[in-house]
């Protein structure tokens, strides 16, 4: 009788250990990537292999460092790094553009002040100066108007995504200094504009 018992006790120890090591051993691989984005607007995929060890080993399929991004994303959302100077150039060369008589911020105009808001983030020391630009339609008076409407819309956005304000100059050039000379919708589209200078 007490060999019997042990002879089934050695059984269902033996079926026993063939579950655990199948359970341990013979989960696949699973690997979550996220594409990210490069300041050039190609994809990247950052992936982590999580096996059915201790350890997880992290792939990567380019070499980019990730940093904290603020605004709408939340601080926990990444932004892969990118070369320090080329941010500079881009922040001082990209303009936001506005519809005919509007200060309205488009979705591409915000887009782009997220990614200067995240260049200010990374330069706390930097300032800026925003210029607002009409077209010719209009009094000079109102393209003024509507230039520092422009300039302050931008800036609010900014303050709002956590710049300082006190970080942020604005002024309004009006018609006074448009990029395109010609009086065409296609210039008039150009020269309803903020402009940005660091400080």
């Amino acid at each position: 009788m007490q060999r019997r018992y042990w002879k089934g006790l050695m059984i269902t120890a033996a079926i026993l250990a063939l579950i655990c090591t199948g359970a341990l051993t013979g989960c696949q691989k699973k690997v979550s990537t996220t594409p990210e984005m490069t300041s050039t607007g190609t994809s990247t995929s950052t992936g982590t292999v999580a096996s059915s060890g201790a350890g997880t080993t992290t792939a990567s399929s380019s070499s980019v460092s990730e940093e904290p991004m603020g605004g709408d994303t939340g601080p926990e959302a990444v932004k892969p790094s990118v070369n320090v100077d080329e941010m500079r150039v881009r922040f001082n060369t990209e303009n936001v553009h506005f519809a005919f008589d509007s200060s309205d911020l488009s979705p591409e105009a915000m887009a782009i002040l997220k990614d200067k808001a995240f260049f200010l983030r990374l330069n706390p020391s930097k300032g800026v100066l925003i210029k607002g630009h009409c077209d010719e339609r209009g009094s000079l008076e109102y393209n003024l108007a509507l230039g520092d409407r422009r300039a302050n819309s931008a800036k609010n956005f900014l303050t709002d995504l956590g710049i300082d304000a006190r970080r942020i100059n604005t002024i309004s050039y009006g018609e006074e200094m448009p990029l395109d000379p010609a009086s065409n919708e296609a210039a008039w589209a150009v020269n309803r504009r903020c402009e940005f200078a660091l400080e």
